[in-house]
């Protein structure tokens, strides 16, 4: 045995130890120190807050090393007896605390758990620990999928998604842009949609989640893309009855396009505004146009001006106002029974695809216009009409703001022309 090797396997007991009888530790934490002064133990625990000295880092990572190593593969054949796998979590507790981007160790973690020497229970409660620290471990999100899956796997159980919000939405405060988080966010909104399809109240609340998120994070795009994959989504749901209209205030959005009369009935409003559908008056989507439209044009007015008017140096929210304007022009090609995408052309064959369509890179020079011309029944409406007079305005109002320096509005201007929408 090395020299050290007793006070490592001693660290790792006590840490297996807390974990497993504290069941509320809030988060764990390296300590950083230069060498082990008062000869004491390097573990920490302090009002549910789990910590370890750093002078012993390399100590406890070259002591799980060499056992790890030489059990993994016993491990993976099931040539370990149940007591052998007991005995080997808490030095796979070490391992992945210290170095959570090793997949080994994780794979070591889905071994024990697939033999049920650990719960799944267990296991989402330390991965949690894990990403108090490590929030930005892709690792440890792609275990907790796994654990998830399992669990719906055995016992079809959705109760251990109550908690994953919470864990996300942890995970993205203590790390700006953490796109690991909110991808597993998605991820988790996928699985309960798959499993659980008529989940009105969730994206409802998810999608006021998201408006204060973004609202207090004004420069991180990843809320933006999760409330982007969010309207993506409200179309999806199955149900044509739910009307979201009151609550998003359908009124005042409206009126925000200085339309040149105003009528209370919003069927009315519709079909002055898109023009006849080719199925009317039977088309059943009339509700989902109506509830469609109103987000988008609730986004446009709410997040995309008024903060534009507080944060106007803020490139992230002119980003989100160039989705919202092509997710709009999709509705109305929509109605319309139209088979219109956005899509682009690159000049420079040298950049790459992914580069060209991500939406927050749309007003690269490179970009040339989009594949077809819009549809003449989405320009020839009365709603492209009004929009493109507003954007205009809008990039008119901002001209003389801070955001001059930038060039933001000659930018998005620039934008509306290379995508044919403006010209």
């Amino acid at each position: 045995m090395g020299e050290h090797d007793a006070m490592c396997e001693k660290v790792l007991r006590t840490l297996e130890n807390i974990i497993e009888t504290n069941s509320g530790i809030q988060e764990f934490a390296i300590v950083q120190t230069t060498e082990n002064q008062k000869n004491k133990s390097p573990v920490l625990f302090e009002e549910n807050c789990l910590g370890l000295e750093s002078w012993c880092k390399s100590y406890i990572r070259n002591y799980s090393h060499s056992l790890l190593l030489k059990n993994r593969r016993k491990l993976s054949r099931k040539l370990l007896s149940i007591d052998d796998m007991k005995n080997l979590n808490h030095i796979v507790i070490g391992a992945v605390l210290l170095e959570p981007n090793v997949v080994t160790f994780w794979n070591m973690k889905r071994d024990l758990v697939e033999n049920e020497v650990l719960s799944i229970e267990q296991e989402l409660y330390f991965d949690e620990l894990v990403l108090s620290m490590h929030s930005k471990s892709y690792e440890a999100f792609s275990y907790r999928k796994w654990l998830l899956n399992l669990s719906i796997k055995k016992f079809n159980d959705l109760r251990f998604f109550n908690n994953e919000n919470v864990i996300c939405e942890k995970t993205a405060q203590r790390y700006p842009n953490n796109y690991h988080s909110w991808n597993y966010r998605i991820w988790c909104m996928e699985k309960l949609w798959q499993l659980q399809p008529e989940m009105q109240n969730l994206i409802f609340s998810e999608l006021k989640f998201s408006r204060d998120w973004i609202t207090s994070h004004i420069s991180e795009y990843t809320g933006y893309y999760y409330r982007q994959f969010l309207l993506d989504n409200l179309w999806k749901l199955k149900s044509t009855s739910f009307n979201i209209v009151g609550s998003l205030n359908f009124e005042s959005s409206i009126k925000y396009l200085n339309l040149p009369f105003y009528n209370e009935d919003s069927f009315q409003m519709l079909n002055f505004l898109f023009g006849k559908s080719p199925s009317y008056p039977d088309n059943d989507d009339y509700p989902k146009y109506i509830n469609m439209l109103s987000m988008l044009l609730s986004d446009l007015l709410l997040i995309s001006v008024e903060l534009n008017y507080l944060y106007n140096t803020h490139e992230s929210l002119w980003n989100y106002r160039r989705f919202l304007i092509i997710k709009l022009i999709e509705l109305v090609s929509h109605y319309h029974n139209i088979n219109w995408n956005y899509d682009l052309h690159i000049k420079n064959e040298n950049i790459s695809p992914h580069n060209a369509v991500n939406m927050l890179n749309l007003e690269m020079t490179v970009l040339c216009s989009g594949k077809s011309e819009l549809p003449k029944k989405v320009k020839s409406s009365n709603f492209y009409n009004i929009l493109m007079k507003k954007e205009i305005e809008f990039i008119e109002a901002n001209k003389n703001t801070e955001n001059t320096t930038l060039n933001l509005p000659m930018r998005h201007l620039m934008w509306l022309n290379l995508t044919n929408f403006y010209k």
